[in-house]
């Protein structure tokens, strides 16, 4: 098989791997060839090998959005991706069970029943007797 043929058919794997996964992938098959110059045969999955990685693993698969980097640099990012998701999905509960607790009055424990998630998502903990809830 010519080196060409080979390429052509590693590029369609690429963008039909994309595709599968959801993800846009944007480039040509000659933007491919060129992003990758004379790395084209370093790509793969061994531990020394390259792969087409997008920036922040998010976006397309873009010429404006990818850099090559070696396996274990792709597992860091999205591990580190990951991480700040989850951050910002913890960060986007508990500020709207600030606001719930914010917008109830206060009242003694004895009259929670038991439908207010949103006060132990803040990490309120009642005392033996009362549980104070602060009102704005």
């Amino acid at each position: 098989m010519l080196d060409i043929e080979k390429y052509r058919m590693a590029y369609h794997t690429q963008k039909a791997n994309a595709r599968a996964r959801g993800i846009e992938f944007l480039l040509t098959f000659q933007e491919w060839t060129n992003f990758w110059g004379e790395d084209i045969e370093r790509r793969g999955s061994g531990q020394f090998d390259l792969q087409m990685q997008r920036n922040a693993d998010t976006g397309p698969y873009a010429i404006w959005n990818i850099r090559k980097g070696t396996p274990k640099q792709n597992s860091a990012t999205y591990q580190a991706m990951t991480r700040k998701r989850e951050c910002e999905e913890s960060a986007e509960e508990l500020q709207i069970a600030l606001d719930a607790a914010m917008n109830d009055d206060s009242r003694l424990d004895h009259d929670l029943d038991g439908r207010e998630p949103h006060y132990f998502a803040l990490g309120i903990k009642s005392s033996y007797r009362h549980r104070y809830h602060y009102i704005k």
